[in-house]
């Protein structure tokens, strides 16, 4: 009977390192993110909020600003740039390190600091960066602005009648 406690005190003990060990951690924000937590319930902080546990399988929505995001060992996370009409997700591994900064509301730029990290673009391209590469993704569909022409008006006055009057 001891040997069975003494087992399950081991067994119990290692899982409980293997979750201390895995982490999932904001080192630096500058903005507003939104976590999406495994259970479905959604937890917005803004930059000056303190930040909740994020648990293996949470994903982070970089809403504004900037943020660099580690996993440790057996974590993995999803970092999300863009908005309803498109996404592009960075999925980060144990041991990945990333900088997301949003740009505008379709821009950002990620730039990796550790580990391969495979980004899906918003067209479904497939980007490897490996430490020290960088690169900007669109997050959703620019609106489209019709181009502007100073010397361009839609109802143009209309040129004058000629004088077809006979010459005298």
């Amino acid at each position: 009977m001891k040997k069975r406690i003494l087992i399950l005190t081991c067994l119990l003990v290692a899982g409980l390192q293997a979750g201390v060990f895995a982490a999932i951690n904001v080192v630096e924000r500058t903005g507003t993110i939104k976590i999406d937590m495994p259970d479905g319930t959604a937890v917005i902080v803004n930059v000056d909020q303190p930040l909740p546990e994020i648990p293996q399988g949470a994903k982070i929505e970089v809403v504004n600003g900037a943020v660099k995001v580690a996993t440790t060992d057996n974590s993995t996370v999803d970092v999300i740039v863009g908005d309803q009409s498109g996404q592009t997700v960075i999925p980060l591994i144990a041991g990945n390190t990333a900088n997301v900064k949003v740009e505008s509301s379709c821009s950002a730029l990620i730039k990796v600091d550790q580990g391969d990290v495979k980004i899906t673009t918003l067209n479904g391209n497939i980007l490897t960066l490996k430490p020290g590469d960088q690169t900007r993704v669109g997050g959703c569909a620019e609106p489209y602005t019709p181009p502007t022409r100073p010397d361009f008006t839609l109802n143009p006055k209309p040129d004058p009648e000629p004088d077809i009057s006979p010459v005298q």
